[in-house]
């Protein structure tokens, strides 16, 4: 059937399940104290949900488990994760996602490949920590910690702390979300990898408590370019450890109270033209990396070594 919703009110969870192509659309309405306000699964469930309000759900605001809905203009405020993608292809453009207590978008499974434009996701990490004499963590955010740390050596413990309360988009198995023009504050990480794809572009990067962007592990790719990473209070800028890959080009990374990029025995990795200032390094090689680095503007230390000369090129042209 075709299924209409525009301007309710909803105490209780919508789940949108099909196995055909039918048109659904949920517009304007609030779902407020839900499990989950709105649950998508099937192939074929490719609904619309624009401009909704999702506040404080036990659970997560939306969660998408198939299929390649649109979710627009919509508002997740005060829960536990803001926006779960399970599977599919989902188009998730100009939302808010704030004052979440785990993550801020979860992504997981494989081939999970969801296209985030033009949204905010905004933790009150701050805000918690003041709050609150013992932070609590998220169960997302603690369980992909502990999946990092189980890949990094004993040296490289200490790149990760143990525990996170906030992340803001959270990637796992294999999956390749494409984030573009998205702006992220005040998260305790901005985004981190765990066997994770996809492309993260042009986006601005706010300052974090920890690292800002890490990828861990051997099967995680992918491409960070013409982004604006704002900083650190104690972490680097772009982590690569474990076997991870990346390209990382084109960036500005500004005051990092860390290196502005930290490669921990990375699989092949190519940091290229980005602008590095105000770090207390450069780039800096550790472990078994693979990989090169050139072009890069900075008036720092261009690349600090510590056992990976061997594998890793480093070149100030």
């Amino acid at each position: 059937r075709n299924t209409h919703m525009k301007g309710c009110k909803v105490g209780v969870a919508v789940r949108s399940h099909s196995t055909r192509a039918d048109p659904v659309s949920v517009i304007g309405s609030t779902f407020r104290e839900c499990g989950r306000g709105v649950f998508i699964q099937g192939q074929c469930c490719n609904p619309t949900v624009a401009k909704c309000t999702f506040e404080h759900c036990t659970a997560s605001g939306v969660c998408i488990d198939s299929g390649s809905p649109q979710l627009t203009g919509c508002a997740v405020t005060n829960t536990p994760i803001g926006i779960e993608v399970l599977a599919g292809e989902a188009t998730i453009t100009e939302c808010a996602v704030e004052e979440f207590s785990d993550v801020g978008i979860l992504v997981s499974g494989p081939a999970t490949m969801p296209r985030i434009v033009k949204c905010l996701i905004r933790a009150d990490a701050t805000g918690q920590r003041e709050r609150a004499t013992e932070v609590v963590v998220g169960a997302v955010a603690q369980s992909l910690m502990a999946g990092a740390a189980a890949l990094l050596d004993d040296a490289a413990v200490t790149a990760l702390p143990p525990t996170v309360p906030t992340i803001g988009i959270a990637i796992e198995e294999t999956s390749a979300p494409h984030v573009e023009d998205t702006t992220f504050d005040n998260n305790d990480i901005n985004i981190c990898g765990l066997g994770a794809c996809g492309v993260v572009e042009a986006n601005l990067l706010g300052v974090t408590e920890f690292d800002n962007v890490v990828y861990v592990g051997a099967t995680s790719d992918v491409v960070i370019q013409e982004n604006d990473i704002m900083g650190t209070r104690r972490g680097t800028g772009v982590g690569v450890y474990s076997g991870a890959r990346a390209t990382v080009r084109r960036n500005k990374l500004d005051s990092v109270q860390l290196a502005g990029v930290t490669l921990r025995s990375c699989g092949e990795t190519t940091v290229t033209e980005n602008e590095i200032t105000a770090c207390q390094d450069a780039v800096v090689v550790m472990g078994s990396s693979v990989g090169k680095s050139h072009r890069n503007q900075t008036d720092l230390a261009t690349v600090v070594f510590t056992d990976a000369a061997a594998t890793f090129t480093a070149a100030t042209r």
